[in-house]
């Protein structure tokens, strides 16, 4: 069907309106190119009322009023229900707002992607404890106090960072890590005693580590 603003007429008998009306909502709703949004008046109709979040009908997404912030704001309902704030004083996201994201970019620079973990001796391996789904599941051992880490998905390159934290026993010494890279996928842990001192695996009983680079 074909849009044609000209229907119908003012002499358009009513018998006649569902011939002229019928292939109109017909290229509305197949997105004919024939029919041009843009061309509607919208200029006379009323302005969107900011509500509040609990109002929302179920997932969509509306200009809202969140109290007692006094500036409308924007959020997302979902089936379940879960109400999340995506906008906050014209910044994108809130101070209310969990953010899952595989890669972040500043400033219009290359996305870099970050990944961390926290490990725990576990006799033979560092086990990882909790973190992100790229890391392994275990640093191997590799004597010496060394532990080898292969993440499961690449960095882009090599050119990546590895900030290790060491979680020093009650009552023991200071610990430091370093790392080195061996590809986009595995780099290596080396512990030392704050003086620069060899350590046994089991001196390091728990660290934490953080991986950041281009994606």
């Amino acid at each position: 069907m074909v849009w044609d603003p000209t229907q119908p007429t003012n002499n358009t008998k009513i018998r006649n309106l569902g011939t002229v009306i019928t292939p109109n909502w017909t290229a509305i709703e197949t997105a004919s190119s024939t029919f041009i949004p843009e061309a509607i008046n919208l200029l006379d109709r009323a302005a969107l009322v900011p509500i509040n979040p609990p109002t929302i009908a179920t997932a969509c997404i509306l200009f809202c009023k969140p109290d007692p912030t006094p500036f409308p704001e924007l959020f997302v309902k979902d089936p379940a229900g879960n109400i999340i704030q995506l906008t906050e004083a014209g910044n994108l996201g809130s101070s209310q707002t969990n953010i899952i994201a595989k890669n972040i970019s500043y400033s219009g620079t290359s996305p870099f992607a970050i990944r961390w973990g926290r490990y725990k001796w576990g006799g033979v391996t560092y086990d990882l404890q909790d973190g992100s789904s790229e890391m392994p599941a275990t640093c191997a051992n590799a004597g010496n106090s060394t532990a080898t880490a292969i993440m499961t998905t690449a960095m882009a390159n090599v050119n990546y960072s590895v900030l290790a934290l060491v979680k020093t026993p009650a009552g023991g010494n200071a610990h430091v890590a370093h790392f080195s890279v061996t590809n986009a996928t595995t780099f290596t842990l080396r512990f030392k005693t704050g003086g620069g001192g060899s350590v046994s695996a089991a001196d390091v009983d728990e660290f934490s580590v953080l991986v950041v680079g281009q994606t």
